[in-house]
């Protein structure tokens, strides 16, 4: 199965229109959020992405408020995976929006806690491909010498339970890296999108 994953689009209309055309070749599509500016161009965005000829699997970013995200991809044709589990090709795409809570006070943002409750409804599923828009605490979290916006309960999920696939985002300074974390591959796509097979 061929995947376009995609991360942190943020309006950019060349970008969506590139992503557009490698749709064409894949049989499924995976965006870990960030489609908008706290909110704003968040309908355009998504009427875009269902005007794709495949499926969008889609959890919102820190800066894509989650009413107004769910509710406007249930309008578009759009598949929301945020707290969920979804089976496509064989295996289950589970899905974990939102920025931590630190910082940035954008419009979605959880705890810790709140990730470590939502990643225990994940625990035990095979061919698991994970997709969260917060990266795993460490190197595809790092922003800063003196600051990560990753989140630890995501990479203690990710050690315990190694899915086969987990697509981030938020570290713009990250795009296009991917890293193993044990025998799990994480990849930070980026707004250009990543073509992989499954």
């Amino acid at each position: 199965m061929k995947i376009l994953i995609f991360s942190d689009v943020h309006l950019d209309e060349y970008a969506l229109m590139e992503l557009s055309g490698k749709s064409a070749g894949v049989d499924l599509c995976v965006c870990a959020g960030d489609l908008s500016r706290f909110g704003n161009g968040l309908k355009e965005v998504i009427e875009f992405l269902g005007s794709f000829k495949k499926e969008v699997l889609l959890v919102p970013g820190n800066n894509d408020p989650i009413r107004m995200t769910q509710e406007l991809c249930e309008e578009y044709g759009i598949t929301f995976i945020h707290k969920a589990i979804v089976k496509r090709g064989g295996f289950s795409f589970a899905g974990l929006g939102a920025g931590l809570v630190g910082r940035l006070k954008t419009p979605f943002e959880l705890s810790e806690a709140d990730f470590k409750k939502a990643l225990s409804k994940f625990k035990g599923v095979s061919n698991l491909v994970l997709v969260t828009h917060t990266p795993p605490f460490g190197e595809l979290g790092e922003v800063s010498v003196d600051y990560n916006i990753g989140s630890n309960e995501i990479l203690s999920f990710i050690k315990s339970e190694q899915p086969v696939l987990c697509v981030t985002g938020h570290a713009h300074e990250h795009a296009g890296s991917e890293l193993m974390i044990g025998k799990t591959r994480v990849i930070n796509p980026g707004k250009h999108g990543v073509i992989i097979t499954l």
